[in-house]
C-alpha cells in the first residue's frame, strides 16, 4: 500500500493553513527542494490521512516533524507513533557521525527546542525515510533513531 503524505509548510504563495499531498516521489522531491528554498518559521509536519486519528480532534497517531537547513542540504526528523514492531513512543533521527558544523534546526520555534547535532541527516536521508513512511505507514528503519523526551 502506498500512503499520501500531507506536508504542513510554508513558502512565498503558500501558508502552512492547508497541507500539500504528496502520492509521488517527484511531488516529495518538490516539496523537499521547497523547504530548502524557503525558510520555515516553524517545523514541517508530515502525517498521513489514510492513517488511524486520535479524539475528537482526530489527530494523527503518527506523525514527523522535520527541521531542514534554509539553502542547505541536511535535516532532522522527530517521530511520533509505532514503530514496525508495534512500539509506541517518540523519536529523533540520529546520525552515524554527528555533523560538526551543523546548523542549528528546531524540533520547536517558539520554545527554542533544538534537534541535537546528532539528530542532522542528510536531505537525502530525510526524503528516503519520507519515502519508507509513505510505503509502511510506521516509522522508517532506514534511519537510525534515538529517544526524544517530547514531539
Amino acid at each position: 500500500m502506498s500512503y499520501t503524505l500531507d506536508v504542513w509548510y510554508y513558502t512565498d504563495t503558500h501558508d502552512a493553513d492547508e497541507p500539500v499531498s504528496v502520492r509521488s516521489e517527484s511531488d516529495l522531491e518538490l516539496v523537499l527542494r521547497e523547504l530548502v528554498e524557503h525558510e520555515q518559521p516553524h517545523p514541517t509536519q508530515v502525517s498521513a490521512p489514510e492513517l488511524p486519528t486520535r479524539g475528537l480532534a482526530e489527530i494523527p497517531d503518527r506523525m514527523f516533524k522535520i527541521g531542514v537547513a534554509h539553502r542547505g542540504e541536511v535535516g532532522a526528523m522527530l517521530y511520533f507513533g509505532p514503530t514496525s514492531e508495534g512500539v509506541e513512543g517518540i523519536w529523533m533521527t540520529r546520525a552515524d557521525e554527528p555533523a560538526g558544523d551543523a546548523p542549528t534546526l528546531y524540533r520547536d520555534v517558539d520554545s527554542r527546542r533544538e534537534f541535537p547535532a546528532d539528530a542532522v541527516l542528510p536531505l537525502s536521508s530525510v526524503g528516503k525515510a519520507l519515502r519508507e513512511f509513505q510505503s509502511t505507514g510506521v516509522r522508517p528503519d532506514c534511519v537510525q533513531w534515538q529517544e526524544a523526551d517530547t514531539f
